[in-house]
């Protein structure tokens, strides 16, 4: 079986203390292994001549059952289909991975927004959204977007590259 490639990165005390509140973070039990991939890796799966290194990474973590998504990620993937049929293929691809649940991200989120805020990086809502739902889970990230990345940093999520 091939490794994937994984870092992870540091993540400052000053941050942590600001996103890490009462005993939600890490409390969702779910099975070890599970990767939350992001729209931006999705996408380029989909596309005739999208990036193999993803199609590749996508391919190993779906053989392996550790694919996960959240809410938001299929909002985004079904709303930006280019017809039908494209909503009907993403709706199956979908129902064979693990969605995690967004209970309390919105909390992890905003304070993660203000914290990056602070520092004078600025995230979309989405990505802070999808970057608390990771952490909530203990679930790594498989991203292609710089934003969610800052955001995934400042958490110490692991990030699995394609």
């Amino acid at each position: 079986m091939t490794t994937l490639p994984r870092r992870r990165p540091h993540q400052s005390a000053q941050l942590r203390s600001v996103v890490s509140f009462g005993n939600r973070v890490g409390g969702h039990a779910m099975p070890a292994g599970l990767v939350l991939v992001d729209t931006s890796v999705w996408v380029e799966t989909l596309r005739i001549r999208g990036d193999p290194a993803c199609r590749s990474t996508m391919d190993q973590l779906t053989a392996q059952g550790r694919v996960a998504t959240c809410e938001v990620v299929i909002v985004e993937l079904l709303q930006g289909a280019l017809d039908g049929r494209q909503v009907d293929r993403l709706s199956v691809s979908l129902a064979a991975t693990t969605t995690l649940g967004m209970a309390g991200a919105g909390e992890e989120a905003g304070r993660l927004g203000w914290a990056l805020r602070r520092r004078g990086i600025i995230v979309h809502t989405t990505d802070l959204l999808i970057a608390a739902t990771a952490h909530l889970h203990g679930a790594a990230l498989l991203h292609r977007d710089r934003h969610l990345g800052e955001a995934a940093e400042a958490l110490g999520l692991e990030i699995i590259e394609p």
